[in-house]
C-alpha cells in the first residue's frame, strides 16, 4: 500500500492525513543524534509518540534512523564534510549499538513492517542513499571494498535487530556514474543473506525518469 512519508525528527504529518483510508502507514524518521544524545542515554520521545499515533488509526509504520551528519558529535571520530568516514570503526560500532536498541524497542511490534538500512551514509546531506559525498573517492582509506564492508555490516546490524520486517536499502548508483560496483555487491548480500526480508528501491521515480536510467534498471533487476 501507500506511506506517507514524514519529515524528520519532527511531526508535519496531520492526522486528518495519516487516518485517510488511502494510506496503509507511515515513514517515520528521526535522526542519530536526536535518539542518543549520549554515548549511553536513548531519547525515544519522538518516535515513541509517533508510533502511538500510527497504532491510534491502526497504520502500519516503517523507522528511518538518519546517519551521515545526523550522527551525535559525541562520536569524536573524524569527519568528512560534516559526516564520519563511513568506514571508521568507531562510528560502525556505535550505529550497531543504536540499531541493536532501537530492534529491542520496535521489533516485535507486528505493526513494525519495516526499517530502512542507514550507517556508512554521506554528509553534508545525510541522506540515508549509498551516494558518496564529493571527493571521498580521492580520501585516504578509500576503497570500494572497504564501503561494501561498511554497509554490509550495517545490513547485518539491522538483519540481527529486526527479523521479522522488511529490511530496506534505497541504493542509488554508488559509487556513482555508469558504476553501480558498490550497490550491486551490498544489495546481492542483502538478497543471498536476508531473502525474505530485503526490500530495495529508488527515491527517484517520477513522470520523466527513463526507464533504462541505471538507478531505475539496479531496482528493476533486482525484482
Amino acid at each position: 500500500g501507500y506511506f506517507v512519508m514524514q519529515e524528520v525528527g519532527s511531526q508535519n504529518v496531520k492526522d486528518a492525513k495519516l487516518k485517510s483510508p488511502v494510506f496503509t502507514g507511515i515513514v517515520l524518521r528521526d535522526r542519530w543524534s536526536n535518539v542518543m544524545p549520549t554515548a549511553n542515554s536513548f531519547n525515544w520521545a519522538f518516535l515513541d509518540n509517533q508510533v502511538a499515533r500510527a497504532l491510534k488509526y491502526g497504520k502500519r509504520y516503517i523507522l528511518s534512523i538518519y546517519t551521515g551528519n545526523n550522527a551525535p558529535k559525541w562520536l569524536g571520530v573524524p569527519l568528512y564534510k560534516t559526516a564520519p568516514y563511513p568506514w571508521d570503526a568507531a562510528m560502525l560500532a556505535a550505529h550497531g549499538r543504536m540499531v541493536a536498541t532501537l530492534g529491542a524497542r520496535y521489533a516485535a511490534d507486528p505493526y513494525c513492517v519495516g526499517v530502512e538500512i542507514g550507517g556508512p551514509t554521506r554528509g553534508p546531506s545525510g541522506s540515508l542513499e549509498m551516494h558518496l559525498a564529493d571527493g571521498l573517492t580521492h580520501q585516504p582509506g578509500y576503497s570500494p571494498q572497504r564501503m561494501i564492508a561498511a554497509w554490509t555490516q550495517c545490513v547485518d546490524q539491522y538483519g540481527a535487530a529486526f527479523r521479522t520486517c522488511a529490511l530496506i536499502s534505497d541504493g542509488g548508483v554508488s559509487p556513482g556514474g555508469r558504476d553501480a560496483t558498490i550497490t550491486q555487491n551490498v544489495w546481492n548480500y542483502m538478497a543471498l543473506a536476508f531473502p525474505h526480508q530485503a526490500n530495495f528501491s529508488h527515491c527517484s521515480l517520477k513522470a520523466n525518469t527513463s526507464e533504462s536510467a541505471l538507478h531505475h534498471q539496479l531496482v528493476m533487476q533486482a525484482a
